[in-house]
């Protein structure tokens, strides 16, 4: 697994060099992370680099790359329960965070698009009063051109093979639905 931080999350993680690193070959393990604030309040948005899958969470108490891992994986697990994606979360990412590599978060697109979806946080936040989950399920439901999709349908929808993403599917699944695997 490969988290990409932003040079703000880096710092408050302690962690002021990072490599650069290629893309991996699993992009449901590629992220990248940013910390932001809005009204004083610190969130950390975690999104996936291939599907512009987003994840929020607190950013109050973490300092350390522990804490930091505990709630990226417990808020991603929760997302991926609710658009149920959950087999996909427990078969390729959790495995996945008990080795995971930092690195530079170098993609201007990938970049852009979090940006965007931070701009989009702010705006709703400002209207509503919303948990992290549910700004995230918010932020999901959101359309971006650089994918074509929402970012829920294009995580659930990722294929194997030339032109997927490189996902590992338990063994007959998507059959029954006509599914590619």
């Amino acid at each position: 697994m490969i988290i990409r931080l932003s040079q703000r999350l880096a710092q408050k993680l302690h962690e002021p060099r990072l490599p650069a690193a290629a893309p991996g070959p699993n992009k449901y393990l590629d992220w990248y992370g940013h910390l932001f604030v809005h009204n004083r309040v610190r969130y950390v948005i975690v999104i996936n680099c291939a599907t512009i899958f987003t994840t929020v969470f607190w950013g109050k108490g973490i300092t350390d790359l522990t804490g930091f891992m505990k709630m990226f994986s417990d808020s991603l697990s929760d997302q991926c329960d609710e658009i149920g994606a959950g087999l996909i979360y427990r078969r390729t990412i959790a495995p996945a965070t008990a080795s995971f590599r930092l690195a530079k978060a170098p993609d201007k697109h990938v970049v852009g698009c979090m940006n965007e979806q931070i701009s989009l946080a702010k705006f709703l936040l400002e209207e509503e009063d919303l948990s992290p989950f549910h700004l995230a399920k918010r932020l999901n439901e959101n359309l971006l051109l650089y994918i074509g999709l929402h970012p829920r349908q294009a995580f659930i929808g990722a294929k194997r093979g030339p032109g997927g993403i490189g996902v590992i599917y338990p063994e007959g699944w998507g059959k029954e639905e006509g599914r590619e695997q």
